[in-house]
């Protein structure tokens, strides 16, 4: 039996209560997620963005876990003629190629000498067919001699950014991530964390905005969610919708 226009289900992040709530505009991404574009004026988004600190949805992000010995050699064969092999603790940034949007950049996390975490805003974007042909579920497949898993829904994702972003963060882990493209793995609120800092750029004001991104498994999602707002507080912490977000990741 064929089924005609059959419609695929649409993606909720572990947030998606939370942008309801506080009356953000949602919208559907072209590969199924429903995403918060804005709470507010994209103006007034980016002078808080920029000026404080906020707190943006990432969880649509395409993010292939990836395993194994042979961990540098699968990605040089994936990303060829990139320097994509950075050493522990490093993020390797692959920015797009002409012809392609600034939305196409890949960065690579190598959080062990075994294993790393491909990220892209967009899972057609800037990654190969063997890295895009990695199975939708959440069982790994092994490929080139690595173990490849689609953790896409299985993390939920979350960016901090500001001028105070260090200090919010700064009062829920004792992992510091003190350089931009630098990672590590620790606890935050107590939850297993990935923080990855890959600072955004303010184009108006032709300076860096410092950025984190934080990677955790979803089921803890509003309780992070809670804490990062609560521990903002004295800062002034808004949600900012990914319109403004993409606004901030641009070429230099």
């Amino acid at each position: 039996m064929v089924f005609e226009n059959v419609q695929t289900p649409v993606r909720l992040t572990a947030f998606h209560r939370k942008h309801l709530a506080l009356g953000a505009k949602m919208i559907e991404e072209a590969s199924g997620w429903m995403i918060p574009e804005s709470y507010s004026d994209t103006g007034d988004e980016m002078t808080k963005a920029t000026h404080s600190v906020s707190i943006c949805d990432i969880s649509a992000c395409y993010k292939i876990d990836v395993k194994g010995l042979a961990i540098d050699s699968y990605l040089q064969k994936n990303f060829p003629g990139q320097s994509v092999s950075p050493r522990v603790g490093k993020i390797a940034v692959i920015e797009p190629e002409k012809g392609m949007t600034l939305h196409d950049r890949v960065y690579v996390c190598r959080m062990a000498r075994d294993q790393a975490l491909i990220v892209t805003p967009d899972s057609s974007a800037g990654l190969s067919p063997s890295v895009l042909d990695v199975d939708k579920s959440i069982a790994p497949e092994q490929v080139d001699g690595v173990y490849a898993t689609n953790v896409t829904s299985v993390h939920a994702g979350l960016a901090v950014f500001g001028p105070h972003a260090r200090g919010v963060l700064a009062k829920l882990s004792q992992t510091e991530v003190s350089c931009d493209k630098s990672c590590a793995q620790g606890g935050l609120a107590k939850i297993q964390t990935l923080i990855a800092r890959v600072d955004l750029y303010d184009r108006q004001k032709a300076q860096s905005v410092t950025s984190f991104d934080l990677y955790f498994e979803r089921d803890y999602g509003e309780y992070v969610w809670d804490a990062i707002m609560d521990a903002g507080l004295e800062f002034g912490i808004l949600p900012i919708g990914t319109r403004t977000h993409r606004e901030l990741q641009v070429l230099r």
